[in-house]
């Protein structure tokens, strides 16, 4: 027999997680959503960022700052920007009312060009009480799109939004009772949730925020619901204060398989799984990824349990002989087999 493979839930739960919620702004009104939570839902943290498909050793959790030490000193940093935040709360400039700010640098638009989308990222830029900036950004829109903010802003307001103390109120209010002005402002794209998912885990740290917004905003209604929901599962069971990627496993193997399984239709059974490694040549990684990639979290799971036993009681390669023997009834790994290839 050929060597078997164990796969890593590592490579197979790589994720680069946002929290759900909203940030825009407005004129000279108050700010409904002029928080940290970044544009169209999303956490500006970069929860994921350092998970690596396949790597068992990275840590996405670590973090060499101490947020809570009240010693150190925030430095402002405003090298190579004119406009947005400095990192302290405090501004590095605004733009004129033809330009839009864009990681921190002022450039110019006609307002035909900035889309209610558009301004919703001019939003992002700005710190949180900062209302010259949100001010900059909405006097940059025309008219037409000013109306759609207006519209999302007030049903937001109308809705507590700035009452919300979770991601699952903001999640509520735009996706049921802000649902059509919220589309209307930032309308749905075509992306699955595994390809939200899959863009998200290949952002850049330097541009995150604005990456994973657009990511989930190209996504489709139906593509966007389920990241929402895979992500609220996964960011409130811990998966952001997870320190090893074990830990972020497990979050997502006790709490959350079935989201994931929904988020990247997944559905293949550990029988499966194993007849298509199977037919994968001894070297070929590619075909392998392909399998895991379809199969469910428990089809996985199970596969895991059974090779994790054969190699246990067979060394690996097994012999032909020990591998019948342990499948065997009476076997050592009987209970395994019957896991895995009775769910065909």
């Amino acid at each position: 027999m050929k060597t078997l493979l164990r796969f890593s839930m590592v490579a197979l739960l790589a994720l680069g997680l946002a929290a759900c919620g909203s940030s825009s702004g407005g004129s000279d009104k108050d700010t409904v959503a002029g928080d940290d939570s970044g544009f169209g839902g999303y956490d500006t943290t970069d929860p994921g960022d350092d998970t690596t498909p396949g790597d068992d050793t990275t840590n996405p959790g670590d973090d060499t700052a101490n947020p809570g030490d009240d010693t150190t000193e925030c430095v402002p940093d405003c090298a190579g920007k004119n406009c947005g935040g400095d990192g302290c709360n405090g501004s590095c400039g605004t733009c004129g009312n033809d330009q839009t700010c864009s990681a921190g640098v002022c450039e110019d638009n006609t307002p035909e060009e900035l889309d209610c989308k558009g301004l919703l990222l001019c939003y992002s830029q700005c710190e949180a009480s900062d209302q010259a900036c949100y001010e900059a950004c909405y006097n940059s829109a025309p008219e037409a799109v000013k109306a759609q903010d207006d519209a999302l802003q007030g049903c937001m307001a109308e809705n507590g939004w700035n009452d919300c103390a979770n991601n699952e109120c903001k999640d509520e209010i735009l996706s049921v009772l802000c649902k059509d002005e919220y589309e209307t402002c930032v309308p749905p794209g075509e992306l699955t949730c595994k390809e939200i998912n899959d863009c998200i885990n290949v952002c850049p740290e330097d541009t995150f925020q604005e990456c994973a917004t657009n990511c989930i905003s190209d996504g489709s209604t139906e593509g966007q619901d389920q990241y929402s929901s895979f992500a609220d599962c996964a960011i409130g069971n811990g998966f952001n204060d997870c320190t090893t990627a074990q830990c972020q496993n497990d979050v997502i193997l006790d709490f959350c398989a079935n989201e994931y399984d929904t988020c990247n239709n997944a559905t293949g059974t550990c029988g499966q799984l194993w007849d298509c490694i199977g037919a994968c040549e001894a070297e070929d990684s590619v075909c392998m990824d392909g399998c895991d990639a379809n199969t469910s979290i428990k089809g996985i799971t199970d596969y895991n349990s059974f090779v994790d036993c054969i190699i246990e009681t067979c060394d690996n390669p097994p012999s032909q002989e020990c591998f019948d023997g342990a499948k065997a009834e009476g076997g050592a790994c009987v209970t395994m087999y019957a896991a895995c290839f009775n769910a065909l």
